[in-house]
């Protein structure tokens, strides 16, 4: 039983690389496949059971391997002195985010632009110059992202708008490229690799733009949102374009491919004309408020340098206000002085009070019941003094006497 778990943990739990090689070769031969139309082969029965193998793996592989290696490979990451600017720098991560997809784009517009040549395509070769055009501004929004005199709210809006001036202009271009496509109304056979390439891209820009617009909002950059909308009308134009090669490759009726050709083209070029018109509104509104913000901010700071200029001499301002001190000073320490006295005065003649009683009723006792006949009370206290002293003094000596004695004891036993 134990061999049987081993076994099936191994089938079911392979190697990474394993799991990669064979997404790839999956991959290649479901390419070869459906294009060379060996669907009903050995080699087709062959591959489908690997791609099933390969895709029960890969879902294994994504619910139960890669969560327990998230944390793992998160703090190699972290660990790396890249890696750990790439998770706790913000800037340089929203940086390499546009960068890969700018490079993405650029890769894609290329294989546009061959494609369109490779099939004479002119509706084709406009869209892969529309997409190089918008790849472009992307590129110019990023440069504009690293220089820090740019860094400044008004600097950024005028960036923002800038963008939305350059997307209504291209769109003038796009609205061209779409009408020419529906007059001329070209049929073109495409290769379903060309086919599945544009469906994965289009999908991969509508997926990447909506996760632009909930990743980004939060930081309420100008360039940033100018970055979303312009991956958002390429997505656009991505989605147009998939419909023209799927409506091209599998519709049979003209007018429907021309009535929704012409339908989704104009939806497209109406989103992107009122999304450049909201920026530029948008920006403008928001240029005038920096600036007059900005105005008013410098105006009080005139105003506030002007007010320290008709104020007296620092030096002589100071010089007042420790005279004014030094006044208050002297009061409080005279008010202080006068309570201690009388404090201490009244404190005094209780004490003399008390004293002075205490010492008459001494008197009257040492008179009336210590004093011998014909004595006085200076000399009864005198007498009285000496009695206690000789007291003492035998009393010591007792204490001497019995010290030696016990010490003799001591001794003796």
């Amino acid at each position: 039983m134990g061999k049987w778990k081993k076994s099936l943990t191994k089938i079911l739990y392979p190697p990474l690389w394993l799991i990669l090689l064979l997404a790839a070769i999956s991959a290649a031969a479901l390419t070869v496949i459906f294009v060379k139309g060996l669907n009903e082969t050995p080699f087709a029965y062959a591959a489908y059971v690997i791609s099933f193998y390969t895709l029960s793996v890969l879902c294994i592989f994504f619910a139960m391997v890669l969560p327990k290696r998230y944390q793992r490979i998160r703090q190699k990451i972290y660990d790396h002195p890249l890696g750990n600017r790439y998770l706790t720098d913000v800037a340089f991560k929203v940086r390499i985010s546009l960068s890969t997809s700018l490079a993405i784009n650029l890769l894609y517009s290329a294989f546009k632009l061959f494609t369109g040549i490779f099939y004479a395509s002119l509706w084709i070769v406009a869209v892969a110059v529309y997409y190089i055009l918008l790849s472009l501004m992307r590129f110019l929004l990023l440069s504009r992202m690293g220089q820090k005199q740019n860094a400044g709210l008004i600097g950024e809006y005028r960036s923002y708008r800038l963008t939305a001036v350059l997307m209504m202009f291209i769109n003038l271009i796009l609205s061209v490229i779409v009408w020419n496509m529906i007059l001329k109304n070209e049929e073109t056979a495409y290769s379903d690799s060309y086919v599945i390439a544009s469906a994965a891209y289009t999908f991969y820009m509508l997926t990447v733009s909506a996760v632009d617009i909930v990743r980004y909002r939060k930081y309420k950059s100008p360039l940033l949102s100018s970055a979303k909308a312009v991956r958002f009308a390429q997505a656009l134009v991505s989605l147009l374009s998939l419909e023209a090669v799927m409506l091209t490759q599998f519709g049979d009726d003209e007018s429907f491919r021309t009535m929704m050709l012409a339908l989704t083209g104009a939806g497209v070029c109406m989103v992107v004309l009122s999304m450049s018109l909201y920026m530029i509104v948008h920006a403008t509104k928001k240029i005038i408020f920096l600036k007059q913000f900005t105005n008013k901010f410098q105006t009080k700071r005139v105003h506030s340098k002007d007010a320290n200029k008709t104020r007296e001499d620092p030096d002589m301002a100071k010089s007042k206000l420790v005279t004014a001190n030094e006044k208050i000073a002297k009061k409080v320490i005279d008010g202080y002085r006068k309570v201690e006295d009388g404090v201490v005065g009244g404190y005094k003649k209780v004490e003399g009070v008390v004293v002075g009683g205490f010492q008459k009723i001494e008197d009257t006792f040492v008179d009336q019941y210590l004093a011998h006949e014909g004595e006085s009370v200076e000399e009864a206290k005198e007498r009285l003094n000496a009695e206690k002293e000789a007291r003492q003094a035998r009393a010591q000596e007792m204490t001497h006497v019995a010290d030696g004695v016990n010490k003799k004891e001591r001794t003796m036993k």
